[in-house]
């Protein structure tokens, strides 16, 4: 198997496990609940983690957090930033050591490629339940 289908499997194995859920589940409910931030700013965000790089998502946080309530309240906002930054990317080194531990020599993990994927799977979780959240 190469490199890139190890990469997948264990950022789908990492995005399956109950911790990485419950954190997502928590976020989506928290900005379900947040006024004035509405649909289309979490659709924003899944978009940029889904055609960007890491730091776009980052900065479009920030920006959010810094122009609109919402993101502030409840601190929406600068908590999930906190969640990518530091959670994330410990669980993106735990990823990225184990790959490296398991392959060749000559395969090298792109260790950014790991983090963005990481950070798309999370916001799409996130934006699932919020939208859930949203129907009560």
């Amino acid at each position: 198997m190469n490199m890139h289908m190890k990469m997948l499997q264990e950022i789908e194995r990492a995005a399956d496990s109950p911790q990485f859920r419950k954190r997502a589940e928590r976020f989506g409910a928290k900005a379900a609940q947040a006024p004035n931030l509405n649909r289309s700013q979490i659709t924003g965000l899944e978009a940029m983690a889904n055609s960007s790089k890491v730091s776009d998502v980052f900065n479009y946080i920030k920006l959010r957090t810094a122009r609109q309530k919402g993101w502030r309240c409840q601190k929406v906002g600068q908590e999930l930033l906190a969640y990518l930054e530091n959670d994330l990317n410990r669980m993106k080194k735990d990823i990225c050591r184990r790959l490296e531990q398991s392959t060749e020599v000559s395969e090298s993990v792109d260790e950014q490629e790991v983090y963005r994927l990481l950070i798309r799977q999370f916001v799409a979780h996130l934006a699932v339940h919020y939208e859930y959240a949203s129907l009560s």
